[in-house]
């Protein structure tokens, strides 16, 4: 089977999670080479560019009764100005941006299309991300990057849920022994009738007999169509960061330089049923398993790419 195609230059965000992206605008480029027939990785190196913008009007400090709160600027700072209250006259701003330079590695990975669900954000490709476990199985993200399933080792089968900032529980909040580690939307079979190992597991995820889905607070039989589909992993590290950060206030800033060490994050595609051969190219880059802590437990997008058409 040949390899996935390999993108070589990326902007976003994009896609259905584009508008929960953390960035406003990204860029990466890709070099080294793409996959050839018969081979199971590759590697190269990257160039990744971030920026976030930001600017809102306020009133000046001590002019008087106050608006209700900053408004994002739009051209006109004082269209809708209730009476009695001072314009909002200063321009707040803040821009943010990181450049990001390693080496990334790209090999074969499993994904599966689930379809028939009645909660329709269920209805995704989702893609195996081995470097995030829970209870010693793989985790599968969808494609925009909101839902995830894992194994309930309680239980003894699959369980999709989702981030916090999409309904769902959250990463952290389902691991062996955390409050919600049995809770989700849909459940597969027992993995116990499929053996022991984790093909097994992994041949349970893609049964669709024994799948429930929870519909109004009850778990109700569910029959999906399920496909076993080729998808592409990747991982990047980058052994050099700098970043800019600019804060302004009317005629008053602010700028920050500094740099960082080593940070690794890695991405699972999207863009089409069949991620071997997307119609666009959209990856959702994580951050490293390690800064879940960082998290607050939602194991989040970091950003959203997808390949930029050629011109």
């Amino acid at each position: 089977m040949a390899d996935p195609a390999l993108p070589e230059r990326l902007a976003g965000p994009a896609g259905p999670g584009a508008a929960r992206a953390a960035w406003d605008s990204a860029l990466a480029e890709l070099s080294g080479g793409g996959p050839d027939i018969g081979r199971r990785e590759v590697s190269g190196s990257f160039s990744l560019w971030l920026w976030r913008f930001y600017e809102a009007w306020r009133q000046p400090t001590g002019a008087g009764p106050q608006a209700p709160a900053l408004a994002p600027a739009t051209g006109d700072a004082h269209a809708s100005q209730p009476p009695g209250v001072p314009r909002a006259s200063v321009l707040e701003r803040e821009e943010t941006r990181v450049t990001l330079a390693g080496v990334f590695q790209a090999r074969q990975a499993a994904a599966v299309s689930m379809q028939g669900f009645r909660r329709r954000d269920l209805n995704q490709t989702y893609a195996e991300e081995p470097g995030q476990e829970v209870a010693g199985l793989p985790t599968w993200w969808s494609e925009d990057g909101r839902y995830f399933i894992y194994y309930a080792e309680e239980y003894a089968h699959w369980k999709v849920n989702a981030l916090r900032s999409a309904g769902g529980d959250g990463l952290a909040a389902v691991l062996p022994g955390a409050r919600r580690a049995g809770c989700g939307f849909a459940h597969s079979g027992a993995v116990g009738g499929h053996g022991g190992s984790q093909g097994a597991a992994a041949a349970a995820l893609c049964d669709p007999e024994g799948w429930f889905e929870l519909a109004e607070g009850d778990w109700e039989p569910a029959q999906p169509r399920l496909e076993r589909l080729p998808a592409l992993a990747m991982s990047f590290t980058s052994d050099a960061v700098q970043a800019e950060s600019v804060v302004a206030a009317g005629e008053d800033s602010t700028r920050e330089r500094r740099g960082g060490g080593s940070v690794e994050f890695r991405g699972i595609p999207g863009g089409g049923k069949r991620l071997g051969q997307p119609r666009g190219w959209t990856l959702h880059a994580f951050a490293s398993p390690g800064s879940l802590a960082e998290h607050k437990g939602d194991w989040s997008p970091w950003i959203l790419w997808r390949q930029k058409t050629p011109s």
